[in-house]
């Protein structure tokens, strides 16, 4: 049965949507898919908004996060994440994520959303809340899909001090008010994860449950 894990793990993997929103000139920004399945890709962002009624239908968002029992908050999450999405992927850009989730797709992977904001004035924006309008799903929360901010940052590569091996103690909790944890699941994936290191014998890893 364990095997039978893995071996899906191994056959699942991710294939990169390296996407870059550059600087901007009034309300018209820049869009390049620097690498993807499908290849590369231009294409143009246009705020269809007022910046000021944006910053209040995002307060309003947010405020409305601390009524979880409130009727309109998925309704206004999703309402965002859709206008987000259609004025991020549009034109090539959008052709270019189409056929590149197709082909992940066709791969058994998924397609993973490496989102360069580069306009410091965009990046507050709740880009996480991107929404297909077409599939009804939030980008984030489908394992097809997972959305990932880089941050470019003026730091080298740290120098490795630590000694191996390294030891790991590996715990997990699943909580009575959530729903169960597939412990051997989550095991199995870290093990596959770490498999390199360990028969080098540069990692030793101990389990908890």
């Amino acid at each position: 049965m364990r095997q039978r894990v893995v071996s899906r793990m191994q056959a699942y993997r991710y294939y990169d949507f390296d996407l870059d929103i550059g600087a901007g000139a009034g309300d018209f920004y820049p869009v390049r898919v620097l690498d993807s399945p499908a290849g590369q890709a231009r294409g143009a962002l246009t705020l269809p908004f007022d910046r000021r009624a944006f910053a209040g239908q995002l307060a309003t968002l947010e405020e409305a996060m601390w009524d979880p029992g409130g009727d309109d908050t998925l309704a206004q999450a999703q309402a965002l994440g859709e206008t987000l999405f259609e004025m991020l992927f549009a034109g090539d850009v959008r052709s270019a994520y189409d056929r590149s989730r197709q082909d992940a797709s066709a791969r058994s992977g998924g397609l993973r959303i490496v989102l360069r904001v580069n306009a410091a004035e965009l990046a507050p924006m709740p880009w996480e809340l991107l929404r297909d309008p077409r599939s009804g799903e939030f980008l984030c929360l489908s394992r097809a899909t997972p959305v990932v901010r880089y941050l470019e940052v003026p730091l080298g590569q740290p120098e490795e001090r630590l000694e191996p091996p390294v030891r790991i103690l590996a715990m997990a909790a699943s909580p009575i008010d959530l729903p169960p944890l597939n412990v051997a699941l989550e095991q199995a994936r870290l093990e596959q994860a770490i498999a390199p290191w360990r028969e080098a014998d540069k990692i030793e890893l101990r389990n908890e449950n």
